[in-house]
């Protein structure tokens, strides 16, 4: 979670120095996310299920260009999601070369607006002594409480079964969990390593073909990348070719049993943790005096924005971020602290501070 909420402070002042440096830009992606939202909502008919996840794809589309994997196995989607494009392609073409500060993040994310008061209610109960003891969770904070036994309320009997799966006032072990109520960004790497498959290109080492090698390539008149970049790109090349590879002879008939495939190697666990920098890393999460600060700081720094003074917009804040219990708790001179220090890091923003970005 500590990640987490590092890479969304760093996407809310990012999108607040986007907002001052080309205002008009940063106007023009929210109402284009709006407009396709409430596009894809219309035509969710049409396909029977939700639709809301095309204004992710559309962005990937104006950004990368082409549209999230997923939607390319679905037919429907993948023609909404054509239809939609050429609708608003030309102002996703507008807000891409006009909007700054969004290196860095992926446009789907950045463009979302997110609920500040909900982050800081949920912030202000899973660090309090009420919600720990409620999730029964460990540490200072967490959004997920420990295992444990609870008598069950009511009966479970599946349906055919003489004798209930439980029994009305067994102990039965359970978790408790209060999901963050706001998106988490995802990083976009600037790629400081590329992975080459020889037998997909001409290489030619002592003059010899070389075939079944893989090979890294990175610029050496840059610092050289972390071992857990290398160790990821590594892993996630060998992965994809090796399962590019059993799939070809799964195809082919040479192998007819697809549970031989060893999975020990493709599984994701380590790989995720390669994903995460170091704690030493963070630059705004540094421990659980630092989430309050900055929430009640971007929303004081957004009232301002919206035409109060630093002291109404302090007032203001005073009135909406309570306690868990609902009680005003935050003085004029945190709520103050904490928009200077915003604007301080919205003033100073650029793309290169970003941890990933180095």
């Amino acid at each position: 979670m500590k990640d987490e909420l590092e890479r969304l402070f760093w996407i809310e002042i990012a999108k607040r120095k986007a907002r001052l440096v080309d205002v008009e830009a940063f106007e023009l992606m929210l109402a284009l996310w709006q407009d396709v939202m409430t596009w894809c909502e219309c035509h969710e008919n049409e396909l029977e299920e939700p639709f809301s996840d095309g204004v992710d794809a559309f962005w990937d589309k104006m950004q990368f260009g082409r549209f999230s994997w997923p939607f390319l196995w679905h037919p429907k989607r993948l023609e909404l999601l054509d239809e939609v494009t050429a609708l608003f392609a030309e102002r996703g073409r507008e807000v891409v070369a006009r909007l700054p500060c969004y290196q860095g993040f992926f446009l789907a994310d950045f463009a979302v607006v997110t609920n500040l008061v909900e982050l800081h209610d949920w912030w202000q109960f899973i660090s309090s002594g009420r919600g720990r003891k409620y999730l029964h969770s460990k540490g200072l904070y967490s959004s997920r409480g420990e295992p444990h036994p609870v008598a069950a309320t009511e009966e479970i009997r599946f349906v055919g079964a003489e004798l209930p799966a439980i029994s009305f006032g067994e102990m039965i072990t359970t978790t408790i969990s209060v999901s963050n109520p706001v998106r988490i960004p995802r990083r976009l790497k600037f790629e400081a390593i590329r992975t080459l498959i020889a037998d997909e290109r001409n290489v030619i080492v002592d003059g010899e073909r070389l075939n079944g090698r893989m090979l890294l390539d990175f610029d050496l008149s840059k610092p050289m990348p972390s071992m857990r970049e290398i160790e990821y790109a590594v892993r996630a090349a060998f992965n994809a070719e090796r399962l590019k590879r059993w799939d070809a002879m799964l195809a082919s008939g040479i192998i007819t049993d697809p549970t031989m495939l060893d999975e020990t190697e493709f599984r994701t666990q380590d790989m995720t943790k390669l994903l995460l920098p170091p704690i030493e890393e963070h630059k705004l999460m540094l421990a659980v005096t630092s989430a309050r600060p900055i929430i009640v700081g971007l929303h004081c720094w957004d009232l301002v924005q919206a035409g109060l003074s630093k002291n109404a917009a302090a007032r203001k804040a005073m009135d909406e971020l309570c306690s868990p219990s609902g009680d005003p708790d935050l003085t004029m001179r945190r709520a103050l602290n904490g928009l200077a220090g915003i604007q301080r890091r919205i003033d100073e923003y650029d793309p290169s501070l970003l941890p990933w970005n180095r």
